[in-house]
């Protein structure tokens, strides 16, 4: 077993004298050295061993003892090891030309200089023991997903509750076919632990420099100016040997210092800007091996007005799977550019899955889980930025990470129900037995009449007797909603806000005979059903609800119309379901429609078109959609009228 700090842990141990009912006794070994229970420990008489906070000391391996009648018998041993993250190697570089291969191990702040076109590998060190951990590159602090170019994971060791241990990579290598300028720098490779929160080792930082000509590591950016105010364009180099660096303007002519230049080795100062001085400016660098060169526009304006926002996005909930859209519009003079960034994310791994249906608004399709998290609009005009947040919650149907199955166990056995869910919001667990003094057990429950719900859901019964038989039911829940009971059955469900599932557990002294019901090819109206079963003496029967899901069904349908030229058109659509409808999709000539300056699709099913033109006559179709499936589209015909220009008459003199 792998255990966190202060986790806690439970061990069951369980015997039998054969041919006896002689009660037996247990005790622990750590090691071998009994274990004497103390306020951080606990020691049941069915033979369950219980560690309310797993510290440093803990890890070792343990057994049971189970005496009585004068037989002793031993348990196997079991090891308890805490999770932790060992500390990375040194980085190495590996660098390949003319077919030789040459192997450089460097450690901290040492560098190393290579060719260009030459072929690099670089290969992190051993990770962390336990658990699996993910290597990220860094350069100067820099996150660079683009050089992943054949990546594999850091070192990976998963256990098992049983100790049963997988071993995969113990290295993570960086491939990069052509060394370009942009790859030099520092390489660190970091290691997590999932299991330790907010934990990470670095290995040693390795320096990469490159023999040729001149790269830019800054290069100049566009910049806007006021007039009489200052502006300074910055341009740093790497490669070897070292660069020279002139500035040119638009005519390639060089520029020296003046009364308002500043020209240094890094940056060109301009000050008491004028609009003569708008144009491109350009860093150029060259050594023996070549040159490179980088320009930027600077613009120059004599008005200024600040950015604002006219248009916020607001914080939206959406279904993994769905499909969502910001909005955010502002004006500014000059006129302001919009970005989108995430906070402690980067917008650019879900790119494949994100366009812009209007400027400057964000629309993210095919959630994922992932996604969730504060997203920031930044508009800036050169002069002026102003950013605004909006906050994405992505919830995730609930499922199953452990189900109870049947089973049949005899008196004064222990028995254990495991019943774990995950979703989002995330559930929280909750049992009902058949004894009903008890009433509903939370996660985690004190013992009680022989029963107890540890912290992570599984329900244990220590000492079974014949009032245990029957049903038990385990719930999950969250914040937005809770699991029902299903009576008659032994149901183990998990549900919130998105959906629910269904898991079936008995709990008996003993099963004889079949007597399932098995339905094919479920429909709607499949719903309620009775077992009943009879001999001689009576009958008893027991009653079961079955929730049959079904795609969406239209039940108000968008209909024909006919409107002016200019008219606001309000279309329809409603549709009805088990589960909820999740989207209502508006097509235009089988053309999706998207909310924009000319239409609006609204949460409830309506479309709205505005400001309506000839062009946007014809065929509008309705399509809601849900976890099943789609519905059957409904549509309908909008002819747009354009009226006939009026006609003024104006009398006319007669002279006879």
């Amino acid at each position: 077993m792998i255990a966190r700090l202060s986790e806690s842990i439970w061990w069951h141990c369980t015997a039998r004298l054969v041919g006896s009912n002689t009660a037996l006794s247990y005790s622990w070994f750590k090691g071998d050295q009994p274990i004497i229970i103390n306020s951080n420990t606990e020691l049941f008489q069915n033979g369950t061993f219980h560690i309310r906070e797993v510290r440093r000391v803990d890890s070792g391996s343990y057994h049971c003892r189970a005496q009585g009648g004068g037989e002793i018998a031993y348990s196997e041993s079991a090891t308890l090891s805490i999770a932790e993250l060992s500390s990375l190697q040194s980085a190495q570089i590996v660098t390949k030309k003319d077919n030789l291969l040459r192997q450089i191990r460097l450690i901290a702040r040492k560098s190393e200089t290579v060719d260009l076109l030459t072929q690099m590998i670089i290969i992190g060190g051993k990770a962390a023991q336990f658990l699996s951990n993910s290597c990220h590159l860094y350069l100067f602090g820099t996150k660079l997903n683009m050089l992943y170019l054949n990546q594999t994971q850091c070192a990976m060791k998963w256990c098992n509750h049983s100790n049963q241990c997988c071993d995969m990579e113990t290295q993570s290598t960086l491939n990069v076919a052509v060394v370009e300028h942009r790859h030099s720098g520092q390489y660190t490779c970091t290691a997590s632990n999932p299991l330790l929160a907010g934990e990470m080792r670095l290995s040693d930082s390795a320096t990469i420099t490159l023999i040729g000509r001149p790269g830019f590591m800054t290069s100049p950016s566009p910049q806007v100016a006021l007039v009489g105010s200052s502006v300074t364009f910055q341009c740093s180099t790497s490669g070897s040997p070292a660069a020279t660096i002139l500035w040119q303007n638009e005519n390639e002519e060089t520029i020296s210092n003046s009364q308002r230049v500043l020209v240094s080795t890094n940056s060109l100062r301009i000050t008491d800007v004028r609009l003569s001085d708008g144009g491109y400016y350009t860093c150029k660098a060259f050594n023996e091996y070549g040159e490179n060169k980088a320009s930027a526009l600077l613009t120059v304006t004599d008005s200024f007005v600040p950015v604002a926002f006219t248009r916020t996005p607001v914080d939206q909930t959406v279904v993994v799977g769905g499909r969502v859209t910001f909005a955010c519009e502002a004006t500014g003079t000059p006129e302001p550019t919009l970005t989108w960034t995430k906070e402690n994310g980067d917008l650019s791994i879900v790119s494949l899955r994100t366009d812009e249906p209007a400027p400057g608004w964000l629309r993210i399709s095919n959630v994922e889980v992932s996604d969730s998290g504060l997203f920031m609009c930044t508009a800036s005009n050169g002069l002026s930025t102003s950013s605004t947040s909006v906050q994405l919650t992505v919830q995730e149907g609930p499922y199953f990470l452990s189900e109870p199955v049947a089973i049949t166990v005899r008196e004064d056995e222990f028995a254990m129900l495991d019943c774990t869910a995950g979703g989002v919001p995330e559930p929280e667990i909750s049992w009902t037995t058949p004894i009903s003094s008890l009433g509903t057990l939370q996660t985690p429950s004190n013992p009680s009449s022989m029963i107890e719900v540890a912290g992570n859901g599984s329900l244990t019964i220590s000492s079974v007797s014949r009032e245990h038989a029957g049903r038990y039911t385990c719930s999950a829940r969250n914040a937005m909603h809770v699991s029902r009971e299903h009576a008659g059955r032994y149901t183990c469900s998990a549900r919130n806000a998105i959906g629910s599932i269904h898991s079936d557990v008995t709990t008996v002294h003993e099963v004889a005979g079949n007597g399932s019901l098995t339905i094919s090819n479920v429909r709607q109206e499949h719903s309620g059903y009775t077992c009943s079963a009879r001999n001689a003496i009576g009958s008893v029967h027991s009653d079961v609800t079955i929730t049959a899901h079904a795609r969406p069904v239209i039940t108000v349908a968008p209909q024909d119309m006919t409107v002016v030229e200019g008219d606001t058109v309000m279309l329809t659509c409603r549709a009805s379901t088990t589960p909820p409808v999740i989207e209502v999709k508006w097509m235009y000539q089988s053309e999706q429609l998207f909310t924009n300056l000319k239409y609006e699709v609204f949460g409830n099913g309506n479309l709205r078109i505005n400001n309506i033109e000839k062009p946007q006559e014809g065929t509008y179709s309705c399509q809601a959609e849900n976890d099943v499936g789609s519905s059957e589209a409904a549509s309908s015909y909008v002819t747009v009228q354009v009226p006939s220009p009026e006609v003024e008459v104006f009398p006319v003199e007669v002279t006879p």
